[in-house]
């Protein structure tokens, strides 16, 4: 059994999840966005604290979703990122260099709300 929970404090939302029941926020269903092509999609990215020393930095995958996209948006927190995917706020989100405690709970929300969940 898999359970996932993202707090956010600032908005008072809760978004959990329990594997094979779907995902909630609040208490309401979530389901992902129908949007139907990224060039319509609205992407949420982050980039890693050493951006500027770091190579494998993100900036040439931003510049590439930006250009096949409707925008891109940094909120600063994987785990919401993929919850808001979850909510239908967001059409994609991608990051890299993340580690597991990043995405646990928020990949699971994503997924039970209908999100391709991938590494």
């Amino acid at each position: 059994m898999r359970l996932g929970v993202v707090y956010d404090p600032l908005r008072d939302e809760c978004f959990s999840a329990h594997e094979g029941q779907g995902a909630w926020l609040n208490g309401q269903r979530l389901h992902v966005s129908e949007t139907p092509e990224m060039d319509q999609g609205l992407l949420v990215t982050g980039f890693p604290y050493d951006i500027r020393t770091n190579p494998a930095n993100n900036l040439e995958n931003y510049r590439r979703f930006a250009l096949h996209s409707q925008g891109v948006r940094r909120l600063g927190s994987a785990a919401l990122d993929l919850c808001y995917v979850a909510a239908g706020r967001f059409d994609g989100f991608w990051e890299i260099r993340l580690n597991a405690w990043d995405v646990a709970a928020g990949g699971l929300v994503g997924a039970q709300a209908g999100a391709r969940v991938t590494n």
